[in-house]
């Protein structure tokens, strides 16, 4: 199966230098960065419960091994297994019980994965932090990373605020400097936190 990436244009980098100077000129010393997505929403889930607190190397591991051992991770296929079935792909016994508990609200209709797509971002993130396990990070990663919304920035993420940081040469960043500078990067913010992720990661 392909692999698919983030939709977005030369127009919404040319508007995102044109709100803002400085990260104008990361974007065009980087060009352009392709962010893959799963379009699958529920596995897209679990794979971030895994990635919750761990390096990303670490997370690809333990998806890895599970994926080895079931295939796909569906509601279904995950509601036969047990936490220590789980655990013994490499993660902890309580995101094991986060996944569990979002199969079984797949199952019992708690949360409609396939609806999602059809709702608001906020009736989204509202949605999936109904789950045990499942905080606003995870909410704004699915919303990126699976559901390619184009308006979505985290305050709750780190490589994010740090990116932020460098790029305005900030000791600190408090909520308000970022809702304050992370206003001309609307309606495109999730493709300004792809330049974040960039700089936080080659500083």
């Amino acid at each position: 199966m392909s692999k698919r990436y983030f939709p977005y244009s030369e127009r919404e980098l040319d508007y995102l230098a044109a709100h803002d100077a400085a990260l104008g000129t990361v974007i065009r010393e980087v060009g352009r960065i392709r962010r893959e997505i799963k379009t699958d929403v529920f596995a897209a889930l679990v794979g971030l419960i895994i990635a919750q607190q761990i390096s990303g190397k670490a997370a690809a591991a333990v998806e890895a091994k599970l994926v080895a051992r079931i295939g796909k991770p569906t509601p279904q296929l995950l509601a036969s297994l047990t936490e220590e079935d789980l655990a013994a792909c490499g993660m902890s016994r309580r995101k094991a019980g986060y996944i569990l508990g979002a199969a079984q609200a797949a199952l019992n209709g708690q949360v409609d994965f396939a609806a999602l797509s059809v709702l608001s971002d906020a009736e989204v993130i509202a949605g999936l932090t109904g789950l045990s396990g499942v905080g606003r990070w995870t909410a704004e990663m699915l919303l990126i990373f699976s559901l390619a919304r184009p308006d979505v920035i985290s305050y709750q993420d780190f490589g994010i605020r740090k990116g932020m940081r460098l790029l305005y040469g900030l000791e600190n960043l408090s909520r308000a400097d970022f809702v304050r500078l992370s206003e001309a990067y609307h309606p495109y913010a999730s493709i300004a936190s792809f330049y974040l992720w960039h700089i936080a990661n080659n500083a």
